[in-house]
């Protein structure tokens, strides 16, 4: 019986160690100390991402303003980047830097479920993000591309059935693992691509590159346009032509001369940094205003495909080559780690590119700091 008893022990023993010297290689670091780099920079992305989203939320209930049909899928970028900072990340850190190093925790290492839904959740708010921000580059792209289109395609009940149906194929996509699409085990470390390859091969891996290729393609589009138009304005600004904006307006795509003579006579709409704001007729037939738009769209393009490309292609890529990788491991997952951090800084610039940077939102953001009306 005490021999039964002590090679129970020796086995328990000898499980735990293969468990901890399984987290240790797959880890991107060991101890709390080693670990804190990372802990502190993803704590702060974590505060960030609580702060910002928060305050754009509670612009967008306390201002009717912001309200506007584009703005509903800011605010649901925001929802979603907010469950992502107090979910996602969340377990992020506990399940990577806290669960192997304090005693009290390791025990989640064995447990199924909690490694199924870190997994899933995690997956499913990086899926449900990257479809918001597809969702958005459409807009963008119908708003100064296709500007008639845009006002009938993009209505408020049509982007409400849009946004809803994001969230649900995000969630969709995610679950299938809580219902035995795995291959968990003990022993492998709690990551999609380990214990989920199949799910995360198959089902989630291609849509990233999907979205990030239509992204990127309609904010090229908008910046070709952006880009003919300067050459336009350049053009008209040497000739006879009394009102150069009209000129240019009759030439755009799928507008009428009628259409034209109206949209002079109210005001126009003019798209900066994601966000419709009202122009005086006056201001927008001036070529310097103009010309000045159309250089901070520009400008605002450029940096949307720029964060969007740096935070979102290196976590695709590794993503997708992580089985072919054998040498080096530990290497990998500090690469991997960043790459994660990387994803998870998008739901800290979400609200900086799409409100922050832009002075009517800015101005709301602050009023809801400063607990006072916005004139």
């Amino acid at each position: 019986m005490l021999n039964h008893s002590a090679e129970e022990d020796f086995l328990t023993e000898d499980a735990n160690m293969t468990l901890n010297k399984t987290w240790t290689v797959a880890s991107a670091c060991t101890g709390l100390a080693s670990c804190l780099p990372f802990i502190t920079v993803e704590v702060s992305l974590l505060v960030a991402t609580i702060v910002g989203n928060s305050l754009f939320i509670a612009a967008f209930a306390k201002f009717k303003e912001l309200r506007g049909p584009t703005n509903y899928i800011l605010m649901s970028l925001s929802i979603a980047d907010l469950v992502t900072g107090l979910v996602g990340m969340s377990i992020h850190i506990v399940t990577v830097y806290f669960v192997d190093n304090l005693p009290g925790l390791r025990h989640l290492a064995s447990e199924k479920y909690f490694c199924l839904f870190k997994t899933a959740t995690g997956s499913g708010l990086i899926l449900i993000s990257l479809f918001h921000q597809t969702l958005i580059a459409f807009d963008r792209y119908f708003k100064i591309c296709r500007h008639v289109q845009h006002v009938k395609l993009f209505t408020k009940k049509r982007l409400t059935s849009a946004i809803v149906f994001t969230w649900l194929y995000g969630v969709a996509l995610s679950i299938p693992p809580l219902f035995g699409w795995n291959d968990w085990s003990p022993d492998k470390e709690c990551k999609g691509n380990i214990i989920n390859p199949t799910h995360m091969r198959f089902l989630v891996t291609p849509h990233l590159p999907i979205c990030l290729l239509i992204t990127l393609g309609c904010y090229c589009a908008i910046f070709r346009r952006v880009r003919h138009q300067r050459q336009n304005m350049k053009k008209y600004a040497t000739s006879p032509s009394p009102n150069p904006v009209n000129s240019i307006q009759m030439n755009m795509p799928g507008t009428s001369t009628a259409q034209t003579e109206n949209q002079t006579k109210q005001e126009r709409e003019e798209f900066r940094g994601g966000k419709v704001l009202s122009v005086k007729p006056e201001e927008s037939n001036s070529k310097g205003s103009l010309d000045e738009m159309q250089v901070k769209v520009a400008k605002m393009t450029a940096m949307i495909v720029g964060t969007f490309t740096l935070l979102f292609i290196p976590y695709t890529l590794l993503l997708a080559f992580d089985r072919y990788i054998v040498n080096n491991r530990v290497t990998f997952h500090i690469i991997f780690n960043i790459s994660i951090e990387l994803v998870m800084l998008s739901s800290v610039t979400n609200p900086l590119i799409y409100g922050i940077l832009n002075k009517r939102v800015r101005k709301y953001m602050i009023g809801v700091c400063q607990c006072k009306p916005v004139e």
